[in-house]
């Protein structure tokens, strides 16, 4: 059995404009796959917690999170636009698992079903969020987003939030909701003189780097193994200890060069093709007045890395530094960085493949 709750919402800012930066490269890759690119999660109500602490959970984070109260609408161009909403209702389903069901399996398999199910991107909210009851109880809320409205650091935003209320135990109210930057608010910055300056600079490095980058990157294979594509994973707690004794004798805290450093001479050794390049996506949220944004603003950054004729502390020394480097390159126009792209290939001669991550 199901019903459905509908939930009144209203936060700061409306309005229409294109999208942004972050929303454009992660709305190519939902249009390439055909895919929400969703993610979600399942947890238990706190105890005593039912339907109207989740409806007012619900509200709360539409009011707050803009990109929550955030739809498209497609133009006759062919373009996309996005319409922010200051007020509205969402729906809020409540499911009933079977007598001699468990409630929590039951919860994970509405999880599924809504990750597997695209989102009407123009009528419905980029936010799906459902109470799961068991004889007549709530027990389990289910709550999954489309990639439009969030990414990685926004999830852990939001998910920070709501463990702050589930540690506290308060009701979610209005008087929470300080007001975060809007996607609308982003558009406008990038389309004015600092965002323009922002992308030239990333562009002239961009140029550089890419100069660097050799036109088949992967060479030429006749293996015709199907499936096409495969994936492997492995687990080793002895490579575990040397990355972090490396990282150490190379006076290191973090251990992310340390492993760029291996991919990058193991990449090199395959391919015979040097350098080895790598695409990392960068958080975004250390840039002025992003730290709370909830909307996706993290982007791919270029990694080159010259691993020939040295040692391994040295690449790991060269793949600090072009992560550094990274960081502060991955805030840029993805359309125009495309066209620069498709110009360096052109004048090769080859198309450049720069997805590898």
């Amino acid at each position: 059995m199901s019903s459905v709750i509908l939930v009144p919402f209203h936060g700061p800012g409306s309005g229409v404009a294109g999208l942004s930066w972050g929303q454009r490269e992660i709305w190519a890759a939902m249009c390439a796959q055909e895919s929400s690119l969703s993610g979600g999660a399942v947890a238990p109500l706190p105890p005593g917690k039912g339907l109207d602490y989740a409806a007012s959970l619900l509200g709360y984070l539409m009011g707050k999170y803009p990109s929550f109260r955030t739809r498209l609408r497609y133009e006759p161009d062919g373009s996309v636009r996005q319409v922010l909403f200051d007020h509205g209702e969402i729906p809020l389903r409540v499911l009933d698992a079977a007598d001699d069901d468990d409630p929590a399996e039951f919860a994970e398999r509405v999880r599924t079903e809504y990750v597997d199910t695209r989102f009407d991107y123009t009528d419905e909210w980029p936010i799906r969020m459902a109470v799961i009851r068991q004889h007549g109880e709530p027990t389990h809320v289910v709550a999954v987003h489309c990639h439009l409205a969030l990414d990685g650091g926004g999830f852990m935003t939001v998910a920070a939030t709501l463990a702050n209320f589930a540690h506290t135990g308060a009701e979610p109210t209005d008087e929470h909701a300080e007001p975060t930057q809007d996607p609308l608010d982003q558009v406008r910055w990038q389309q004015g003189p600092a965002g323009e300056r922002q992308h030239a600079l990333v562009a002239r490095h961009w140029r550089k780097l890419l100069a660097k980058v050799a036109s088949n990157r992967f060479g030429e294979t006749d293996d015709e193994q199907r499936p096409r594509y495969w994936r492997v994973t492995g687990s080793s707690p002895a490579a575990h200890l040397a990355v972090r004794a490396i990282a150490t004798r190379a006076g290191r805290a973090d251990t992310s060069p340390v492993v760029m450093a291996a991919v990058s001479i193991a990449l090199a050794q395959v391919t015979g093709v040097n350098p080895s390049v790598f695409k990392v996506v960068v958080n975004n949220r250390f840039r002025p007045g992003l730290a709370m944004t909830a909307s996706p603003i993290a982007q791919s950054a270029l990694c080159v890395i010259d691993v020939a004729g040295v040692t391994l502390d040295e690449v790991v020394d060269r793949a600090w530094r072009s992560l550094m480097s990274a960081y502060l390159s991955a805030y840029y126009d993805q359309t125009r960085m495309d066209e620069v792209i498709a110009e360096i290939g052109r004048e090769r001669g080859a198309e450049l493949d720069l997805d590898c991550f």
